[in-house]
């Protein structure tokens, strides 16, 4: 299989390593790489990476192949490489023997007239062989609207509840929604999404009880009840015509903001 571009030419490029990704085959991930140069390197629509695919199979194999993904397939990892004049597959060996090269290279004892640009490129090829070594040249292949703090920040949810866990279910049912865009997520399959993106965060279950007052007994609240209760502050729940089925979608909250909110917290940091 992997001697033809069968598989390469049935997807586009952009998703071809994220098929590979979903099916957690480390050794096709590593033949797109080495044979085909692709990377980790763009979002899907919903903004995720191929890394992010592999973990929300939540699978050991899966999980080492999002390892090995933003290790060994990062555009950072690419950067460094470049940096070392080396390509993204290179050993150990050939890393540490292609910085001692271009670290003499570049020394500024050697390079008097131009000593300023020469530390640049010194401190260039020094940060690119620690960044293969001491971090195996990982890179951050992560979907923004993965991370809670960020999600909590743009749900609105923290201002309009005052429970931590109500803020950050709200948090993460937005999370789970912007996998499917404007169209909304089916709620059939609401619950098999949010152990896909949060697989260590079950969806609440006690909650979907509740006290029948009419009868004096506990009986289990509909889906699209607790969704409305506990969340309509910040989703809206619709019914297609045609299928009639129940859909949902965020109300304020879209891929687009999650992305420039994440640039902007990047840039923070820098």
């Amino acid at each position: 299989v992997f001697e033809t571009n069968e598989f390469v030419n049935t997807f586009p490029f952009s998703s071809t390593v994220r098929q590979a990704a979903w099916g957690g085959h480390i050794a096709l991930i590593r033949y797109l790489r080495d044979k085909h140069g692709l990377l980790d390197d763009s979002q899907d629509f919903a903004g995720n990476y191929a890394a992010d695919l592999a973990d929300m199979a939540n699978t050991e194999r899966h999980a080492e192949a999002a390892t090995f993904l933003r290790q060994h397939c990062s555009a950072a990892r690419a950067e460094s490489c470049a940096t070392l004049g080396i390509p993204v597959d290179a050993s150990a060996s050939d890393i540490r023997k292609a910085y001692l090269r271009k670290a003499k290279e570049h020394h500024p004892d050697r390079h008097k007239v131009e000593k300023n640009a020469s530390e640049k490129d010194f401190d260039k090829c020094r940060e690119a062989y620690q960044h293969l070594t001491l971090e195996n040249g990982a890179g951050s292949q992560c979907n923004p609207a993965h991370s809670l703090n960020l999600m909590l920040e743009l749900s609105g949810a923290a201002r309009e509840s005052s429970s931590v866990d109500e803020d950050c279910f709200k948090a993460r049912l937005i999370a789970v929604l912007l996998e499917y865009g404007d169209k909304g997520l089916d709620l059939s399959n609401l619950k098999k999404k949010w152990k896909q993106v949060w697989p260590d965060n079950p969806f609440p279950r006690e909650e979907e009880l509740c006290l029948d007052k009419g009868e004096g007994r506990r009986r289990r609240m509909a889906l699209s009840d607790f969704v409305q209760k506990a969340a309509g502050d910040v989703v809206v729940l619709r019914t297609d015509e045609e299928s009639k089925s129940i859909r949902i979608i965020p109300k304020h909250c879209t891929q687009e903001q999650v992305a420039a909110a994440a640039l902007e917290r990047n840039e923070r940091k820098e």
